[in-house]
C-alpha cells in the first residue's frame, strides 16, 4: 500500500479483509464481573442501501463453533455468568465444526446453554430475514436466553423496506414478532 501511494500520489485503502486473519489473534479472555461479551462473527452481507458494514467490515464471517465454546467455558472459569454473543447479524451465524458442517446460532445457543455456570445468554444484534423458526423455538426451550431481544424494524413501510434493501416486508416482520410473542 505504501508503495502504490507513493506511486500514485492517492491515498491507500484495503477492504479486502482476509478470512484467514479474522479472527486468528483473539486475546485471551479476560474479564473482571459477572458479564462479558463475545464476538462469534463480523460482517454482514446484506449490503442494505444505507449500511456502510460489508464494505468497512466485509462479508459475514463466523467464529468456529469449537472456538466460541472454548471462550465462553474460558469465561465462566473466570466467574462471568451472563455472555452476550455479538455480531453484526448475529442471527446469521453459521460456525463450523472440527467435520466441517455448520452450526447456526440456535443451536450454539443451546451449547452455551449447556455450560453449567452460564446463567444467562444475550445476542445482538438480529436482523429479520434470518431470525428463523429454531431461533424463535429457543426463546422456547432455553430458560436462560433472556428475555430480550435488539431486532430493528427500520420502518413499517413496504417501499421504505425496499427502497433500503431490506429483504423483509413490514408483515414479515410483524409474523416474526407476533410468533415471538406466542413463545
Amino acid at each position: 500500500m505504501i508503495a502504490e501511494l507513493r506511486r500514485t500520489g492517492r491515498a491507500q485503502v484495503d477492504v479486502s479483509f482476509p478470512e484467514i486473519e479474522k479472527f486468528d489473534r483473539l486475546p485471551a479472555p479476560r474479564v473482571e464481573g459477572a458479564a462479558a461479551f463475545v464476538s462469534i462473527m463480523e460482517g454482514c452481507s446484506k449490503y442494505c442501501s444505507f449500511c456502510i458494514v460489508p464494505y468497512t467490515r466485509g462479508e459475514e464471517l463466523s467464529r468456529p463453533f469449537h472456538s466460541v465454546l472454548a471462550e465462553v467455558r474460558q469465561l465462566a472459569e473466570q466467574g462471568v455468568r451472563e455472555v452476550t454473543l455479538l455480531g453484526q447479524n448475529v442471527n446469521a451465524y453459521a460456525g463450523a465444526m472440527d467435520d466441517g458442517a455448520e452450526v447456526d446460532l440456535a443451536t450454539l445457543i443451546h451449547h452455551v446453554a449447556a455450560i453449567a455456570q452460564i446463567e444467562r445468554i444475550r445476542f445482538t444484534t438480529s436482523h429479520p430475514v434470518e431470525f428463523d423458526d429454531s431461533l424463535i423455538e429457543a426463546y422456547a426451550h432455553v430458560g436462560k436466553l433472556a428475555n430480550h431481544l435488539h431486532l430493528p424494524v427500520q420502518s413499517g413501510s413496504d417501499r421504505v423496506l425496499a427502497l433500503m434493501k431490506r429483504g423483509y416486508t413490514a408483515l414479515e416482520f410483524k409474523d416474526k414478532v407476533r410468533r415471538l410473542r406466542a413463545v
